[in-house]
């Protein structure tokens, strides 16, 4: 409970959009549905609502592993699907755009192109639950990553403008859990541990 001299005012919402029938997967049982909502019929679970500069809508599907974008007139599009758990999202502000995607359960955030490329991912060195991503510092270029069962922020100790594609070979649009965890099948530059540390760590 808190105190408020004035009551807050209160404002109403209205749907936007909502994923078309097309793209949910009715019937499909995952291990991130039977964990987190057991018992319930779960054809997707959204969250990471991501705006690029010109109003497109970025957002993750979690227990299918993948990222859609949304038109400003409400048409969805699947721009990344991969297995695994998508989590935190967000773009990149340098003039490109570029999608910063965490892991729920790989231990990294990647790096996609918007046509879904996978330029590069960056590995946790604090845990195997990458929830979210954040673009700061002074001057917008630093990445930095919650870990949620360590309960620590790491940062990327490089500029997240340097991260430049340079794909090997076919669109990664969609991808294997084997080619996710699989270093030979991923896009330099991979970022080991050394370089995504606890923020205040030296």
């Amino acid at each position: 409970m808190f105190y408020l001299e004035t009551p807050p005012r209160q404002i109403e919402t209205k749907v936007f959009s909502a994923m078309p029938e097309n793209f949910r997967r009715k019937g499909v049982r995952t291990v991130w549905a039977d964990a987190n909502r057991p018992g319930h019929p779960t054809d997707c679970f959204i969250e990471g609502p991501s705006l690029d500069a010109v109003g497109n809508l970025y957002i993750v599907d979690i227990p299918f592993g993948r990222v859609f974008k949304i038109t400003p007139d409400g048409q969805w599009s699947l721009a990344v699907e991969y297995e695994g758990w998508p989590n935190g999202l967000k773009i990149s502000p340098e003039g490109r755009i570029r999608l910063f995607v965490a892991h729920a359960s790989l231990g990294h955030a990647f790096l996609f192109a918007p046509n879904g490329e996978l330029i590069a991912r960056v590995k946790s060195c604090a845990g195997e639950s990458c929830t979210n991503v954040a673009i700061g510092g002074n001057n917008g270029d630093q990445l930095y990553i919650t870990e949620s069962m360590t309960g620590t922020v790491l940062v990327l100790v490089a500029d997240i403008s340097s991260l430049n594609s340079s794909l090997r070979g076919a669109s990664a649009t969609k991808l294997s859990r084997a080619e996710c965890e699989t270093l030979d099948c991923l896009a330099e530059p991979v970022i080991g541990c050394a370089w995504a540390r606890p923020v205040g760590s030296q």
